[in-house]
């Protein structure tokens, strides 16, 4: 999870970080998928916006508006970081 601040970086900046390491083409489950979640209409322009430019390459990624949080269980904190360290084990 991220914590934005607005007095740090503004939404397009973060939003650019997201896209420089995320990849939005894969298969989107129920359980794992690509969102980004925003919390007022600039950031909904935005975040569509880049999503509309990143569809014709294949992205996934939905926008959704923020609502009630639930932390994941523990085994699946760090996901990519655990699965990383599988994948360099074998």
């Amino acid at each position: 999870m991220v914590t934005f601040d607005p007095e740090q970086t503004d939404y397009a900046a973060l939003l650019e970080v997201f896209w420089s390491f995320h990849d939005a083409t894969g298969p989107q489950r129920s359980i794992v998928r690509s969102v980004l979640v925003v919390h007022d209409d600039e950031q909904r322009q935005l975040a569509q916006a880049s999503v509309d430019e990143r569809r014709a390459a294949g992205a996934q990624t939905t926008v959704e508006t923020a609502g009630r949080y639930w932390k994941a269980p523990e085994d699946q904190q760090h996901y990519l970081a655990k699965q990383r360290m599988a994948d360099a084990a074998e």
